[in-house]
């Protein structure tokens, strides 16, 4: 607004407003100077009309939309040459957790749940996704190996082809502890996965 802007519309996709006093305060600057404030869940919006104090006339739910056309069942073809490039063979369940290495996803606890399933039957749980905490890749990785499960535990890094993830899987987890809306999770039950979440 001070450079002449007339219409300024921002997005809240991620409503966490427990953080720091500085990005609260940052946030509710950019909420006053917005014209529009777009969020994807009336969650989300109820958070920054109750204790963001956001006036409802600048806020605007719009859901996060996918591409069906990428998005759907996969092949079996599909599903056996990603197994097949993670050594994951067609009879071990594969567990994927589509999420980028940070603490809010919890990896940890498919980590322990996976350790807590024993062999029968013979499951492996993948991580898809930017390793962003570096230490706490380094461990989850000690926490495999220190439950004995490192060997069912692939850290397969990010995907540019989620479609072929999706494929592959056998059940999709987020144990997050914080989420709003994510794509992952629309996207999986667009290709007819189990989630939990």
């Amino acid at each position: 607004r001070f450079t002449g802007v007339r219409v300024i519309i921002t997005s809240e996709r991620s409503i966490s407003l427990h953080r720091s006093r500085l990005t609260y305060w940052s946030e509710r600057l950019t909420w006053r100077l917005s014209s529009a404030i777009v969020t994807n869940t009336h969650a989300g919006r109820d958070v920054l009309l109750r204790e963001g104090r956001v006036p409802p006339d600048r806020l605007v739910v719009i859901y996060n939309g996918i591409d069906l056309s990428v998005y759907s069942p996969g092949s079996p073809r599909q599903r056996q040459v990603y197994r097949e490039s993670h050594g994951v063979d067609q009879r071990t369940m594969l567990v994927v957790l589509p999420g980028r290495i940070v603490a809010e996803k919890n990896h940890e606890c498919l980590v322990r749940a996976i350790a807590r399933m024993g062999h029968n039957p013979p499951i492996k749980a993948l991580f898809v996704g930017q390793e962003i905490d570096k230490r706490l890749g380094a461990d989850l990785r000690a926490l495999a190996g220190t439950l004995g499960v490192s060997d069912r535990i692939i850290f397969a890094g990010p995907s540019g082809d989620m479609a072929s993830v999706y494929a592959a899987a056998d059940v999709v987890v987020l144990p997050s502890v914080s989420e709003a809306l994510p794509n992952v999770i629309i996207e999986a039950m667009a290709c007819e996965k189990v989630v939990v979440a």
